[in-house]
């Protein structure tokens, strides 16, 4: 057992004798040539894990946000609504265009920190990071308060962009048709 002690030690003081030391002065810097590839690989469509939705990922004020762009159970008649939201006056939104993540800071080397991510299907909004796993899959991970609470999906990248019926497709932002807003 002290054999095994002594190796693990050992491990660890050349890990920390090789890695560069951050101090105070010197804040972590992501390399700006990998984030504005990264911003350029993570932006587009995705297929959420249960095949459920479509979500345009898209860059917002130098981060990464979010917002639905179809909805399988999405229909004219009988629109997703925000239904299980804590504000009454947002439970009859539709789903559709809505902005549900945000906040997604690029850090590098395909790794997006500091998000958040609303859940409809809970009424809750959860911390959030994204992993890119090559240019057509990512990990999203929700979590609550530290990443030990929290749950992962992975997404693929989708070709076949289908569009809610709610969406003005003529619109270059996606906004909600004006005759079905409420």
């Amino acid at each position: 057992m002290k054999k095994y002690i002594r190796i693990f030690l050992l491990g660890l003081t050349f890990i920390t004798a090789t890695t560069p030391a951050l101090t105070q002065d010197e804040p972590y810097v992501p390399v700006a040539s990998t984030i504005s590839e990264d911003v350029q690989t993570v932006t587009g469509f995705w297929s959420t894990q249960d095949k459920e939705a479509v979500v345009e990922l898209y860059p917002c004020d130098g981060k990464i946000c979010g917002r639905f762009h179809w909805l399988k159970e999405d229909s004219l008649q009988t629109p997703s609504l925000d239904d299980k939201n804590p504000d009454p006056e947002k439970q009859q939104r539709p789903l559709c265009g809505m902005q549900f993540m945000g906040g997604f800071t690029p850090m590098g080397h395909g790794y997006f920190s500091d998000g958040w991510i609303y859940s409809p299907r809970h009424g809750s909004t959860f911390n959030a990071k994204v992993t890119m796993q090559g240019t057509d899959k990512l990990e999203l991970y929700g979590y609550f308060l530290i990443t030990l609470f929290g749950e992962g999906q992975i997404w693929q990248r989708t070709g076949a962009r289908p569009v809610c019926p709610l969406l003005d497709v003529s619109s270059a932002k996606g906004q909600i048709h004006a005759s079905l807003v409420r």
